[in-house]
């Protein structure tokens, strides 16, 4: 395998006004990587998909990566050359603006990449040293605070390519077999990548970086990858769960509450599920001002409206849409609970969604206990 260059060498040689000799350029060390269960469909030339050009990028950058994390113009050409020389169809039929489109993508990958990775693992000005006889501008300074806390949260992904701030690049299982397996293999990795990169940003940040999420399904379906819980399916089945604990062990108010048939179910039974943990679902549902933490706003035409760090996201389709994206965005954008609603929080986590991250408080547990005592 090929040495990876010293990173911590910041003082360029003094030979050739400081550019590297030869045999310690970045490019001269590149070998063509193997593409996994995407090289029958290369050597067959099938019709180049999404899917795979993403594939044969990311192989790419994980070759060149293993040298330097800011390539040289020549190791992203070589790479490219190397790759078209291999499968000269992948150039297509635009000559080379073909070629010049695959140096783009690889050189976007790159920048994405460094543009996520926290500082104590990411020192710009000390790698570009490596390659380069002028010194670079500092890295740049700290986001700005927020009104918010912000909390990581471990996903539930397993076998997927990640980067940890005390290690090398690491490599989970081998992908799955077929390509359809490698195809979920691929999209789990670009949500984690998504995950991962958020907790650097700010929620404008977030919001701005990923216009995906101002729709309620992707939303849902990127906690779904990381969390492996369907939110809509778990919550649906909580509240009607939540409706018979509270017919067989609700006091007389509780009760009468749910048993008129002219009050919202799943508003009835988040109000009780509020005053069991001793809370309001003000901190969370509101007709006024916008919270600093994930709200849902009622708008006078009946719109609900879902609002992340002070931030327009979207509009829910409906009640339990409103609920199910309000708790997701706590978990996808890295948010902790906010003070007035943290149990009610809590107890959905681990009542309807049986996650266990945050620890609950004694009242929590009492109704979590209850909920949990009761025959499905």
């Amino acid at each position: 395998s090929n040495p990876r260059p010293d990173y911590n060498s910041s003082r360029p040689s003094p030979c050739k006004k400081g550019r590297p000799s030869l045999e310690d350029r970045d490019d001269m060390q590149f070998e063509l990587p193997s593409f996994g269960v995407f090289e029958d469909a290369l050597e067959t030339k099938q019709p180049v998909s999404s899917r795979l050009r993403r594939h044969i990028i990311r192989c790419l950058f994980d070759a060149c990566s293993k040298i330097t994390l800011y390539p040289t113009s020549h190791l992203y050409r070589t790479a490219v050359d190397l790759l078209l020389h291999k499968y000269p169809h992948l150039i297509d039929t635009t000559g080379e603006t073909g070629r010049e489109l695959w140096v783009d993508s690889l050189k976007s990958k790159f920048k994405n990449v460094r543009r996520r990775l926290p500082e104590h693992v990411w020192n710009m000005n000390e790698v570009r040293s490596k390659f380069t006889a002028t010194t670079r501008r500092a890295a740049a300074p700290p986001k700005p605070k927020e009104s918010v806390g912000r909390v990581v949260r471990p996903v539930a992904i397993h076998g997927v390519t990640t980067f940890s701030a005390n290690s090398s690049w690491q490599t989970g299982p081998p992908a799955l077999a077929g390509t359809e397996g490698a195809g979920d293999q691929s999209e789990a990795l670009a949500v984690k990548e998504r995950s991962d990169s958020i907790r650097d940003m700010t929620v404008e940040q977030a919001i701005a970086a990923f216009a995906s999420y101002r729709q309620e399904s992707a939303l849902l379906a990127d906690f779904k990858t990381l969390w492996t819980a369907d939110i809509p399916e778990c919550f649906e089945k909580g509240i009607k769960r939540m409706f018979l604990v509270l017919m067989n062990s609700g006091t007389k108010d509780e009760i009468q509450k749910i048993s008129n048939a002219g009050n919202d179910i799943l508003l009835t039974v988040l109000g009780a599920i509020a005053q069991r943990v001793s809370e309001s679902l003000d901190s969370l549902l509101t007709e006024g001002p916008t919270l600093p933490t994930p709200c849902l706003v009622q708008r006078p035409n009946g719109n609900l409206d879902l609002f992340v760090g002070g931030f327009y996201l979207l509009t829910a389709s409906s009640l339990l849409g409103g609920v199910c994206v309000l708790f997701a965005s706590f978990w996808v954008f890295h948010i902790e609970y906010p003070q007035g609603g943290r149990n009610i929080l809590t107890f959905l986590e681990h009542a309807f969604l049986n996650l266990r991250h945050t620890k609950p408080r004694l009242r929590c547990w009492e109704l979590i206990n209850l909920y949990r005592s009761t025959h499905k």
